[in-house]
């Protein structure tokens, strides 16, 4: 490990630790059992293996069955181990099977996994089929025909060469005799195709290859301008035209066995389009087309591909001083395990490969699992003499990686933090302009190309007091303190704001403070949205606190703007307050007695949330909330536009001399439920508590104090995670007990 983390560790004992620097003993608290990796394979007629993984060593068994009541159990195997596997024997051919697997420790803590499904292939057999031909030929015709030595159904493969690549829909009425009209063929052409039926006992059976010619004149080819855009992570729309009026439908997966369709549109149509949802990052997927003309004509085209980008994370790297750190906390809320590149580029857009750096770097974050690690760990103990800044960008092979990150010094003299950003922005807008001793602008550009940005220093009437044009060469970073070097000598003042547009699309953060004291960290909001309703989901005032608030008109024409605070235990404090807004302006609000009235803050701490609302315009902004004399400690929100239902918060700290808050508004006409949960980094499920917060309520308490078996414990991993029956806002706060740095993280969707 570097000197840097040693230095860290002897001058404030515990600042590694909150980021994981040691494996801590989180898991002895509840050792519960979490599964991961559920797979089918071997899959035959009559038998599948299921394999799977837990968290800790546990016995093995399968409930199955063809409901999910299952019915059936596999034999115990009482063997403890963390990777499981169970064989299912004398299954039925051709059917569905429901399943979930089921693992026990040695202290008797058990878990059964929720439902799941396979279906096994039919039983292969021969000499079912017999009398196959073809008959009554057209130039866009043929019929089919054959017979089976029992009842079963009827499906016909076709096409110009032996891969076929077309198949009639399947004909479910069992008979013995049957026929299969093929249309739309193509004149004077070569066909090949084979016939399949499967019995009512799961037996099926397939003809060899057969071929007939069609006659000299016909139709034209059905399918035509097959493609897959809209390309996403986790979506894809998939189009085509056909000769026909027929059905819409598209096969996918990540073979050419599919496994996967969308649900049929029965409106008949010749323009087709379906977008597939849900898609693995980073995957190459095969699909084919299907069209039914009429009752009983189904088209099938061949096999085309696509392949999906990865899901990529950002943050930037930004330091005060030299002696400064970047750490990162990330969840994994999907059910499958997720596979994580770690690239870091300086800020020229080079890849750091200097002494002690191994530069990318791949790990498993594991289903449900959380990974807290400061960045030496992750790229090697010389990548603190990388330049900064710089940024990061993190490839996921799962779409529900959530997470924020932190930056530091070993004195604590500064720490705060953001969200990762997971996309790219064309129009920026960044609330802080110039109230501290630096307001430092930073921009990412991810893409693989220079990006040109026009930067515009607004004023509170929303005119442009200056701008500036730099080009950011492909995977660099720009960076710039808005009280010089950014507007060439224009110096920004707190009234101000900045706004960015960039066609290529930009990572945006600003980074503030007072130097050698605390800073805050903002990422910024996309301003080709804004919201008419916003909430600030902490504003505190009086004793050692102050509160300032800035508040972006998004829109071409002014508008008013009501603000109401209202305390933690609903009720209104002070009064309501309505101000106009120029068009393109920004209200910024540092006056503690704002809602007051007074010539003086409070002299008792008053603290709550703000609601504000406009008179239509688009809003956007932040909160700023430190000591009143900005010199101890400080950190910053950004204004709430969308209530959540589910939420996460990525890093839980809790010993002697870190503390975690969490603070949750129901800003709703009507009580809310809201259940917290405790976990530890490997996803175990420690301790969960039930909430009513009742209307327009806030409740905001320490980790130690929702749940109080946790007091005196050492937590330096883990997260929370947040569910509610109404949507919510949540936020955390990380600090020392003595309070010398403090940061708020908004809570990370978790949908």
């Amino acid at each position: 490990m570097c000197n840097k983390i040693y230095k860290v560790l002897s001058t404030v004992g515990m600042l590694a630790s909150i980021f994981g620097l040691f494996a801590g003993n989180q898991d002895a608290v509840a050792v519960q059992v979490t599964f991961g990796g559920i797979r089918v394979s071997g899959l035959t007629a009559t038998s599948a293996t299921i394999s799977w993984i837990s968290g800790v060593p546990a016995d093995s068994q399968v409930a199955y069955g063809f409901t999910f009541a299952y019915g059936k159990l596999t034999t115990l195997d009482l063997t403890l181990t963390k990777n499981h596997s169970q064989t299912l024997t004398n299954l039925a051919p051709n059917s569905l099977y429901h399943f979930s697997v089921r693992s026990r420790t040695e202290a008797g803590v058990s878990q059964i996994s929720s439902d799941l499904t396979f279906a096994t292939p039919p039983n292969i057999v021969t000499g079912m089929i017999s009398g196959v031909g073809a008959t009554s030929i057209t130039g866009s015709s043929a019929s089919i025909r054959w017979t089976t030595n029992s009842l079963a159904d009827s499906t016909v493969e076709y096409g110009p060469t032996i891969n076929y690549g077309l198949s009639t829909q399947l004909a479910t009425e069992y008979v013995t005799f049957h026929e299969v009209t093929l249309g739309w063929l193509t004149a004077n052409t070569l066909y090949h195709y084979r016939v399949k039926s499967i019995d009512g006992g799961g037996n099926q059976d397939t003809s060899g290859d057969n071929v007939f010619t069609t006659a000299s004149s016909g139709s034209p080819t059905f399918f035509t301008a097959i493609t897959a855009s809209a390309i996403s992570a986790t979506e894809a729309t998939v189009s085509w035209t056909t000769g026909d009026t027929g059905t819409t439908q598209v096969d996918y997966g990540t073979s050419t066995s599919y496994g996967q369709s969308t649900a049929t549109n029965g409106s008949a149509s010749i323009s087709h389009s379906q977008t597939l949802t849900g898609l693995t990052p980073g995957t190459l997927y095969h699909y084919r087309v299907r069209s039914t003309i009429g009752d009983a004509n189904l088209f099938v085209s061949g096999d085309f591909t696509f392949t999906t980008p990865p899901i990529s994370l950002y943050y930037p790297r930004m330091s005060l001083d030299p002696d400064s750190f970047t750490a990162v906390a990330l969840t994994d809320l999907d059910r499958s395990d997720s596979n994580l590149d770690f690239i870091a580029f300086d800020a020229s857009g080079i890849i750091a490969h200097d002494g002690g750096v191994t530069n990318p770097i791949t790990t498993t974050l594991a289903a449900g699992a959380q990974l807290p690690v400061i960045e030496d760990q992750v790229f090697g103990s010389g990548f603190t003499a990388t330049p900064t800044p710089g940024w990061t960008q993190i490839n996921s092979s799962t779409g529900k990686v959530a997470g924020f990150f932190l930056t530091f010094n070993s004195t604590l003299s500064f720490m705060d933090g953001a969200d990762i950003a997971d996309h790219a922005l064309s129009s920026l807008v960044l609330p802080e302009s110039g109230s501290q001793d630096f307001t430092s602008l930073i921009l990412v550009n991810p893409n693989s190309t220079g990006a040109s940005a026009e930067i515009d220093l607004i004023a509170t009437d929303g005119t442009v007091r200056a701008s500036v044009q730099p080009t950011i060469d492909a995977h660099a970073s720009y960076s710039a303190d808005l009280t010089a070097a950014t507007f060439n000598g224009v110096a920004a003042n707190p009234a101000d704001y900045v706004l960015v547009h960039s066609a290529q699309g930009l990572i945006g953060y600003e980074y503030f403070g007072n130097v050698s004291r605390d800073a805050a960290v903002l990422a910024a909001q996309d301003a080709d949205i804004g919201a008419t309703s916003l909430y600030s989901p902490q504003y505190v005032v009086g004793g050692p606190w102050n509160s300032t608030l800035s508040i972006v008109n998004l829109d071409s024409v002014s508008g008013l703007v009501t603000l109401k605070w209202v305390g933690d235990d609903g009720t209104q404090i002070g009064s309501t307050r309505t101000v106009t807004v120029s068009a393109g302006g920004k209200l910024y609000i540092p006056d503690p007695s704002f809602f007051l009235g007074s010539s003086a803050p409070p002299t008792q701490v008053t603290g709550g949330y703000v609601r504000i609302t406009s008179s239509g315009i688009r809003l956007a902004g932040s909160v700023v909330f430190s000591d009143a004399a900005k010199g101890a400690f400080m950190t910053a929100l950004p204004l709430v536009s969308a209530l959540q239902k589910s939420q996460v918060l990525s890093h839980v700290a809790s010993n002697d001399t870190y503390f975690t808050g969490i603070s949750i508004m129901n800003p709703n006409s009507s009580d809310t439920t809201v259940t917290i949960d405790l976990y530890t980094s490997s996803g175990n499920l420690v301790e969960s508590v039930t909430r009513v917060i009742p209307a327009s309520h806030r409740t905001s308490q320490l980790v130690t104090q929702y749940f109080p078996d946790q007091v005196g414990q050492d937590w330096h991993s883990g997260y929370i995670r947040v569910t509610a029956d109404k949507g919510v806002a949540c936020f955390g706060v990380f600090g020392t007990q003595s309070l010398s740095v403090l940061a708020a993280i908004p809570a990370q969707a978790a949908q």
